[in-house]
C-alpha cells in the first residue's frame, strides 16, 4: 500500500510538471536534419559508426545543449558534414 501511494505521488508530479510547459532547448538545424537533446550528450550516428554512440574523445559535454543530428535514415559524413545514405558513405579505405 506503501508503495502505491508513492507510485501515485510520483505519477502526479510528472503529470503536474509536464503540464506546466516546460521549455526544452532547440536548436535551429538544416533541411534534413533534427534537433535533438541527450543527457548525457551522444554522438550522432556517422558513416564509421552507424548508430548513436558515446563520443569517442570522451570529453565531457555539457547537458541541455541541443545537437542537431541527420534525419534516418542518413548519417554523417565527417569528411563533407553532410547527411548521406550509409551506402553512399565513402569506403572504409577511403576514410
Amino acid at each position: 500500500m506503501k508503495y502505491t501511494f508513492v507510485l501515485m505521488c510520483a505519477l502526479l508530479a510528472v503529470v503536474s510538471v509536464s503540464g506546466q510547459g516546460i521549455p526544452i532547448p532547440k536548436k535551429n538545424c538544416p533541411p534534413g536534419e533534427r534537433s535533438v537533446l541527450h543527457c548525457p550528450r551522444m554522438a550522432e550516428p556517422d558513416c564509421i559508426i552507424p548508430r548513436m554512440h558515446d563520443f569517442v574523445d570522451r570529453r565531457l559535454r555539457p547537458c541541455g545543449e541541443p545537437d542537431c543530428f541527420c534525419e534516418l535514415p542518413t548519417v554523417r559524413d565527417r569528411s563533407t558534414h553532410k547527411c548521406v545514405r550509409l551506402d553512399e558513405c565513402p569506403k572504409k579505405e577511403d576514410q
